[in-house]
């Protein structure tokens, strides 16, 4: 699988019986298969066409924006497809009798031992009074 990074300003993405294709002043400078590309990494203000987005949306490729300098703006993916994945993954596990001690153990157990560790601190925090009595 490959990124495809995309630098210059001009540069543009079409797609073309499933291959992702990048021009560059009208010339194609890539010519990937959809399937093989794993994510796509724009700098700068570069313009995506919408059946462009359409396909890497469809396809699971993200795309991440950044500035000329690499600073993050935003990312397109589709989240749809993940969020059904895991959800059918989840309710197939809720019945597993296997399953569901060991997750259970897993989420509160740390929970427990923080709120231990907090329960000491906060006695140890509190002064010794003591009384004399007179």
């Amino acid at each position: 699988m490959s990124t495809i990074y995309i630098t210059e300003q001009d540069a543009s993405l079409k797609i073309q019986h499933h291959y992702l294709k990048v021009f560059h002043q009208q010339k194609q400078c890539i010519c990937i298969r959809i399937r093989n590309v794993s994510q796509i990494i724009l700098f700068g203000n570069i313009h995506l066409l919408k059946e462009v987005m359409k396909i890497v949306l469809s396809h699971q490729i993200p795309v991440l924006y950044l500035t000329p300098d690499g600073e993050f703006l935003g990312r397109l993916e589709n989240t749809s497809q993940l969020k059904r994945k895991y959800l059918t993954n989840q309710r197939q596990h809720t019945r597993d009798v296997e399953v569901i001690p060991s997750v259970s153990e897993l989420v509160f157990h740390p929970k427990i031992g923080v709120a231990a560790r907090q329960h000491t601190r906060d006695v140890e925090a509190i002064p010794s009074v003591s009384f004399a009595n007179a």
